[in-house]
């Protein structure tokens, strides 16, 4: 680099690592458009680190803060080598060694990983895609760099409202799952209290069908009682005329007999003449 850097990093030892990071002011007298420097194809040959790709894309660091540094000093050191043999004005050299001190200075210092870390790494990976002129560039990494919070915080904020979330979402589940047992409890119950309706319908229809066949049954045993009492009385009748038929028969007979032996008696014209006469009187 050349002699007149402004910014020695020994210089800052001294600082305690409390203190506010700080940087000389960079003077650009003398220089007519130090942004005129152009990134172009300068870091097209740069390898990239695989942490960094993966911080940039996911903001998930994959390593301690102590490797990250290293990383991180080792690509802005090699970008800015690459950048300083393209500039040809003393003046903006000068600017950029500043400014890479500036920003070295600002990586060493932070004692944990920057919450900032996702967005300087995007930088770092695609410079061009950001930035036009190497300056701006710069400047804007060093801007990355000036903040005081810390991964750790941020993503433990991040953490934090993540659980919120993930609880609220578990509470609506729980009272979604209590609304759906209530609904199904009334469902059951509502089935419960069908099913018992039906049963005693059933139930009903059965005690029913029951009577209206002990009342079939008892309907039958009165018709055969009737029936029976009827043959009885036929049974009586008949026997009724028989008596009287044999009755008859017997006063026949009786009359028979008695005429048969009146004529077997003796006439006596005489003593019976009266009795015909009294007859025929009666008749």
């Amino acid at each position: 680099m050349s002699d007149n850097i402004v910014l020695v990093k020994n210089a800052f030892d001294e600082t305690p690592a409390t203190s506010p990071v700080t940087s000389p002011v960079l003077s650009t007298a003398g220089l007519e458009r130090p942004d005129l420097v152009e990134i172009g194809t300068l870091f097209d040959t740069i390898a990239i680190h695989d942490s960094l790709v993966h911080i940039a894309n996911t903001n998930e660091l994959n390593m301690t803060w102590k490797e990250l540094q290293s990383i991180l000093n080792s690509l802005i050191a090699e970008q800015c080598k690459l950048a300083e043999e393209n500039v040809k004005d003393e003046t903006a050299k000068t600017m950029v060694e500043s400014l890479t001190a500036k920003i070295t200075y600002s990586i060493n210092e932070h004692n944990n990983c920057p919450f900032t870390i996702q967005r300087l790494c995007e930088l770092l990976i695609e410079p061009k895609k950001y930035y036009k002129m190497f300056v701006k560039y710069l400047r804007a990494i060093d801007k990355v760099l000036s903040v005081t919070s810390y991964w750790e915080d941020f993503v433990s904020t991040e953490e934090k409202k993540n659980e919120d979330e993930n609880m609220d979402i578990e509470k609506a589940q729980d009272e979604n799952m209590e609304e759906e047992k209530i609904e199904e409890e009334k469902v059951a119950e509502k089935t419960e209290v069908e099913n018992m309706e039906e049963e005693k319908i059933e139930e009903e229809k059965v005690a029913e069908k029951a009577e209206e066949e002990k009342a079939d049954a008892t309907m039958e045993e009165k018709t055969d009682e009737t029936m029976e009492e009827k043959v009885v009385e036929k049974e009586e009748a008949k026997t009724d005329e028989v008596e009287i038929g044999e009755k008859k028969i017997d006063k026949e007979e009786i009359e028979e007999n008695k005429i048969e032996k009146k004529s077997s008696l003796p006439v006596d014209d005489d003593l019976d003449q009266p009795r015909k006469c009294a007859k025929m009187d009666l008749d």
